[in-house]
């Protein structure tokens, strides 16, 4: 399946009817964002063999804020089940725009990281329950010094890669399960962790406005 954001405000999954031959393409489901919000990104939650079945989900950003959905076979429709609220008292008509999401794959571990990204402030999040019962716990602010386009983590949901304008950074959580910047390379391939690490502090003071 496929998810495509729209700009009317709406998210569309769109299936095959013939898997194996990819042909005959159609919208099988659709939901609507809150009123004034537009969808910026989106990603799929990492399909797993995990115990806990939450089904079909969604991380959506947004003009303002992200936004998990979850979407039940019995009644063959999509519910938000979760919000990654953003700075506490900030308006929602001045909070910056979602430019990038991540679902972290779920391996032995008891709940969902997932990542979102307005401009160059960053978090990571922590998902708790079920689809009904879902808890989004803001884990990790991620200090970047431009806008944030692109997230993923890895196959093993173990590090995080974010990429800007010329800069790409890695993450990883340490012993203690804070997130630290191991790598930061520049386009073309030049390393400059160090340089990174002088500037962390004046970031993580002058972060800018959003899910940070």
């Amino acid at each position: 399946m496929i998810a495509a954001a729209c700009q009317d405000g709406s998210i569309r999954v769109i299936a095959a009817r013939a898997a194996v031959t990819a042909e005959d393409w159609q919208v099988v489901s659709s939901f609507r964002m809150g009123p004034g919000l537009v969808p910026t990104s989106l990603c799929w939650r990492p399909a797993g063999t995990e115990p806990r079945k939450l089904g079909p989900m969604l991380l959506v950003g947004t003009s303002s804020q992200a936004e998990v959905w979850s979407y039940s076979a019995a009644s063959g429709a999509w519910r938000q089940a979760a919000v990654l609220d953003g700075e506490a008292g900030s308006n929602m008509e001045e909070r910056p725009s979602i430019t990038s999401v991540a679902w972290a794959p779920l391996l032995a571990r008891p709940c969902e990281w997932v990542f979102a990204a307005a401009g160059a402030s960053a978090c990571i999040w922590k998902l708790h329950g079920t689809s009904h019962t879902l808890k989004a716990t803001r884990w990790a602010s991620l200090p970047h010094s431009e806008e944030v386009h692109r997230a993923s983590f890895d196959m093993l949901g173990r590090a995080l890669g974010t990429s800007g304008l010329g800069w790409m950074y890695l993450w990883r959580p340490d012993l203690v399960g804070q997130w630290q910047c191991v790598r930061r390379v520049k386009a073309g391939g030049s390393a400059d962790s160090d340089e990174y690490t002088e500037q962390d502090a004046n970031l993580q003071d002058s972060s800018s406005p959003g899910i940070s």
